[in-house]
């Protein structure tokens, strides 16, 4: 299969909606689409000004299939070594394409792109009952037993 990585611009919304509508993942894409879709192609606009976030997309046969979401972090109280740090906030391949070797294709490519920033190390966080956390302790990723995630719930 010939795929492509690359950018991702505003035009890409409709193929990032596809994705995440048929993976079932978020209702509300489906409740509302126009309202979801202006959503992305507005952050996907964004994206041009933005240093701190990259959006990368996989594509074969001129379709979308695939979406890895990175941001750029700097840490100034951390070792020197580590001042900048690439967090992987969604990685998602069309179901019809999972298994093929997309998802790996992406996170090499988001490797390759952190190395050439300068950037020491990639981070995520997966739900230990989801299939991706197997997925990526298969390729290698450990596992951080010194952290914990907290959330602050705002009411709006």
């Amino acid at each position: 299969m010939d795929i492509k990585i690359r950018p991702a611009t505003h035009q890409d919304a409709e193929g990032i909606i596809m994705i995440l509508a048929d993976t079932g993942w978020y209702s509300n894409i489906n409740a509302n689409p126009i309202q979801t879709r202006q959503l992305i192609e507005k952050h996907l606009w964004q994206l041009n000004d933005a240093s701190n976030q990259s959006v990368l997309v996989v594509e074969t046969e001129q379709k979308i299939v695939g979406y890895i979401t990175l941001y750029w972090m700097s840490y100034y109280t951390s070792y020197p070594s580590e001042l900048f740090e690439c967090y992987v906030s969604e990685l998602y391949i069309h179901p019809n394409y999972q298994n093929s070797g997309l998802g790996t294709a992406l996170l090499e490519h988001a490797k390759d792109l952190a190395r050439s920033k300068g950037c020491p190390k990639l981070t995520l966080i997966s739900a230990k009952h989801r299939g991706s956390y197997d997925f990526y302790k298969k390729l290698g990723w450990a596992e951080r037993t010194d952290l914990v995630e907290f959330d602050w719930r705002l009411n709006s």
